[in-house]
């Protein structure tokens, strides 16, 4: 549920343009691509859309009670757990549950970064950098990110098919074979 207000209905509709939230040159440094970007994004990022993601909270309560209601389900679910972990073995849960859920959160916002950073949020087509290599084996294709954009509700598997065909429409500047050279040259 939490990447329901802040991903899909405003990253997906405003694609790194000036109405995204998290737009990668909202924050200081403009749009910077280099590893002090990427470390610091994920966290300027949540700050950013924490009170979006508020108000879609309220908005919900408001006008959609259900929605409201499954959404605190599942925080309190993940709490409970979170809780019973922590007075089970408060570090081995830090170890083994919160800590990696805090790295994956990260690694999955740092690689947001790094699929827009330098991308033009003006462009019909080019607002996303795309990885064609093996990072796709391992994140569901998520480096199809044109294609992602573009088709959000198909299935992760249709991506590299949507990819080659929007392939002649975006900048081949924004096209990298390894997500892991990319990250290591910037």
């Amino acid at each position: 549920y939490a990447f329901a207000a802040t991903h899909n209905a405003n990253h997906h509709r405003h694609r790194h343009g000036p109405g995204d939230w998290a737009r990668t040159y909202r924050f200081a440094g403009g749009d910077s691509n280099h590893a002090l970007g990427y470390l610091l994004h994920p966290l300027q990022a949540a700050c950013a859309l924490y009170p979006h993601f508020l108000a879609h909270l309220a908005s919900m309560r408001r006008h959609r009670p259900g929605v409201f209601r499954w959404a605190l389900l599942q925080y309190a679910l993940v709490g409970a757990a979170w809780a019973v972990l922590l007075w089970a073995d408060a570090p081995k849960a830090l170890l083994y549950v919160l800590l990696p859920q805090l790295v994956a959160m990260h690694a999955l916002l740092g690689a947001n970064y790094l699929q827009h950073a330098h991308a033009d949020g003006r462009s019909r087509w080019n607002y996303a950098r795309n990885f064609t290599g093996a990072v796709n084996w391992l994140y569901f294709n998520i480096g199809f990110h044109t294609a992602h954009h573009e088709h959000p509700r198909e299935h992760w598997s249709r991506m590299p098919e949507l990819h080659r065909r929007l392939r002649e429409r975006v900048d081949p500047a924004l096209e990298e074979r390894s997500f892991l050279i990319y990250l290591l040259r910037v």
